[in-house]
């Protein structure tokens, strides 16, 4: 299971209208990279490209029902980071709103807690919130701080974590989590990390930071996003901009690296330019696309959504491919997926249409 990530320093949505950076400024840059490979390169074929919700039919899916997430005065969902749990509970870590909160499958809400501070259920920016094996909710902050709770609400335990900036996480067993982020050692900067939440420990780092030309190592000074997907005991990375699906084993191992076989993607191919103002920096990221994450389907193929901004405004696409870099098909002008249930084969999008992300629609994969 999934959630859908696109992270900058400003927020992603206003309510009503989506702005063309979220919550973390920290998507990163590979084009070029002596890791990845040049867009459409290699030798996979490269996806047939669509175009609008209908063409979901295309690569494998249906539309079903639709979900209505609960709101009120003090919750609104104005950028959620989701997460599905076995019990078709949803997870929802909303960096703008500095809240956690846990919906039924229908909507309703069932509990919420967070705000703005350093204290013991506060949060900066919350990336994604998960269920424990044993019933309680972790939600990691891009401050690198990680909170225990519940099922109540009660804090169990606070974690400073060294993975700074955290991007995001995945409980891989009782013990053990996988955090995507960044944490430097004398050679090169990892990205994955297994944590051993009991002994509140890193005891494997892996997934080498990709390296740049030098022309462009100002550009990934602000722009250095990672997100996973476990399926079993592998582990599928995406890197920012790179055109390139990584696979690793939980023992940190890398099972291969395969070309995503784009047809719209644009790769990074100039720095910012005018300093790190706010409107220089938006005005920027509407030069290349960017990946924001990777989902797993249950016939073992994958979906990448990656993310343009035309006019301010987030563009989504999604592409479906093979573990071995087959494409299937690539869909321009979708709404933004959200997460995957349990299963890996019922999808959750942002209702196409809607201009508020509180109302979902369903697709469900048919092999």
């Amino acid at each position: 299971m999934k959630s859908a990530r696109w992270k900058l320093h400003f927020p992603l949505r206003k309510r009503g209208r989506v702005l063309g950076s979220a919550c973390v400024l920290g998507l990163a840059v590979c084009a070029g990279c002596s890791d990845a490979r040049a867009p459409g390169s290699g030798t996979a074929s490269r996806a047939s490209l669509a175009s609008g919700p209908e063409a979901l039919e295309s690569i494998g899916f249906e539309w079903g029902r639709d979900v209505q997430l609960q709101e009120s005065a003090d919750v609104i969902n104005v950028s959620p980071q989701v997460r599905s749990d076995v019990q078709g509970r949803f997870l929802v870590a909303d960096p703008s709103e500095t809240q956690v909160r846990v919906y039924n499958g229908t909507g309703r809400l069932l509990s919420n807690f967070g705000a703005k501070g350093n204290g013991p259920k506060e949060f900066r920016n919350p990336m994604v919130a998960v269920r424990t094996p044993a019933g309680a909710i972790l939600t990691a902050d891009f401050s690198g701080k990680i909170l225990l709770v519940d099922s109540a609400g009660a804090v169990l335990r606070t974690y400073t974590s060294p993975v700074v900036p955290l991007f995001d996480l995945d409980v891989v067993n009782d013990s053990l989590v996988l955090i995507a982020g960044r944490t430097s050692n004398t050679e090169r900067t990892q990205l994955l990390h297994l944590w051993n939440i009991n002994r509140n420990k890193l005891v494997r780092s892996f997934f080498p930071q990709p390296q740049l030309p030098e022309q462009m190592k100002g550009a990934a000074l602000v722009t250095s996003h990672v997100s996973t997907a476990v399926r079993g005991d592998t582990v599928a990375a995406i890197f920012a901009s790179s055109d390139t699906l990584y696979l690793f084993g939980l023992d940190g191992a890398r099972r291969g690296q395969v070309p995503i076989p784009f047809r719209a993607f644009r790769p990074l191919q100039q720095q910012a330019q005018g300093g790190a103002a706010r409107e220089s920096l938006l005005a920027w990221t509407e030069n290349f696309s960017l990946i924001a994450n990777v989902f797993w389907v249950s016939d073992g193929s994958l979906l990448v959504q990656y993310m343009d901004k035309v006019q301010n405004e987030a563009k989504w696409s999604l592409l479906r491919m093979t573990r071995d870099g087959r494409a299937v098909g690539e869909i321009s002008d979708m709404p933004q997926l959200l997460v995957s249930a349990p299963g890996d084969s019922t999808f959750y999008f942002v209702k196409p249409g809607s201009e508020t992300p509180n109302v979902w629609s369903i697709a469900a994969f048919r092999p």
